[in-house]
Formats: C-alpha cells, structure tokens, sequence
C-alpha cells in the first residue's frame, strides 16, 4: 500500500497518528466491519457515528440507537463499500484501500456558532502548517459554509470563491489552537503537502482525517491567486 493510501485510509491511519506519538486525539473507535451486515449494533453505545474509510460524505450519525432505521442504514453502508471512489474521483491511491466500516465516537457541539461541530482543516505544506480552513453549518452529503484564517487566527475573508464566495465565517479562536498546530506539524512531518483535519469538543482537540487531495486537486471554494500562492510553498524534495 502506497503511503498515501494508508493516510487517506480512515482507519489504519490511526496507526500513523499513534506512531507519531499523537494517539490521546484520536476518536474512540468501537469496531469496524468489510460487510455492513455484520454490525454488531447491539454492543455500540446509544450514540455514534457510522462511516466508510475509502471515499468522502459516506457517514451517518446515529444520535439515537432506540430511533434509528437498522436496514436502511446497511444497505447505504454497502452501497458506499461498493463504490469506486479513487476510480470515480480520479484520486488512485483511494482505490489501494480496503473498504470498511467502522463505528467511532460522536462528538457533542458545543459552539454556538456553528449547527454543527466545527472542522478545522490545517493546510501544511514541507511539514509546515500554512492557513486553516474552518468549515461550520455543515450537513452530511449536503450543504456548509467555510472560510479562512491564518495562524495567528485572522480571518482572510477575501480567500472564498465559487460557491463559498459569499460566506462569512466568523469563528473565535480555538481554545486549543496551539496544540492543533503542533498536531498538524508533527503528522505533517515528511509531506510536501497535506491537509490534517481536527474537531474541538469540550475544550478537548480530536483527530479527524488526512487528505492528499483536497476535491481531488480542484479546490473552486479558494481563489486563484490565493491557490497559486499554496502550491509555490510546495517543495517535491522536501521528505526525501
């Protein structure tokens, strides 16, 4: 498996955040499964997220297992194991995964900015974070809203384009910014470029995924000017 595959993959990377010394962010993982129909929805908690670890928006939240449509959710879970999506998506090392499903922790939302738990995504380029983009409002397979900070948490509110380019997403600053930071670097170390994603709940950072390809390279939500300045901090040499 190409090393890109296994930090794509949703699961095993787990093992890279654990290797590099980061494993108390990381969500609790209750189980995972090739085929949806050997769920063992019985010893899951009342509350949980359900997701496949090989393609992007394949996630249900389950915010009450007493209140939840069993077989509707299993053939979804199937359907999404058996989509191509490093074919379809034109992202190869997506197609190097074996699909799964697992079962991790639901986070609680505590901002009462966002309808949802905010995604802070860090952009990193030679083991370096860049900007962070903040995405809130967010519903699974539908819509959101997202703008941009740098470092020091300014909003760059000039950065949105295309369907983003009227957001106005304005955020306070994480109370845990500095360890987010620190977190991206050090699983960003040895990567020309990557984007490392983080949730916040209670004051806590968690572990969220990390991308190669952010929309498979096509990123219509960012500026041109301001995509062009992201891949001249891009160094090929860098980690080799």
């Amino acid at each position: 498996m190409s090393v890109w595959a296994g930090l794509a993959d949703k699961h095993l990377v787990r093992n890279y955040v654990k290797e590099r010394g980061l494993g108390g962010i990381l969500l609790e993982e209750y189980g995972f499964w090739e085929n949806a129909n050997l769920i063992d929805f019985e010893s899951l908690p009342n509350h949980f997220v359900l997701k496949t670890n090989h393609g992007c928006g394949t996630a249900i939240v389950v915010r009450d297992k007493s209140n939840f449509d069993l077989e509707k959710a299993r053939k979804q879970l199937n359907k999404w194991l058996d989509h191509k999506y490093g074919i379809y998506q034109g992202e190869r090392h997506y197609s190097l995964i074996k699909p799964v499903v697992v079962a991790v922790q639901l986070l609680s939302n505590d901002s009462s900015q966002s309808t949802s738990i905010i995604d802070y995504k860090v952009w990193c380029f030679n083991g370096r974070p860049y900007c962070i983009c903040v995405c809130t409002d967010r519903e699974i397979g539908n819509t959101l809203h997202l703008g941009f900070y740098d470092l020091n948490w300014n909003w760059l509110q000039d950065w949105t384009d295309g369907p983003h380019i009227n957001d106005m997403v304005v955020v306070d600053k994480p109370v845990c910014l500095d360890e987010m930071l620190k977190s991206a670097a050090i699983l960003a170390k040895g990567l020309p470029q990557v984007r490392v994603d983080f949730y916040v709940s209670g004051g806590k950072l968690y572990f969220g995924e990390m991308t190669l390809t952010s929309l498979g390279g096509y990123m219509n939500y960012i500026k041109p000017k301001y995509l062009l300045e992201m891949g001249e901090q891009i160094d090929l040499n860098y980690g080799k």
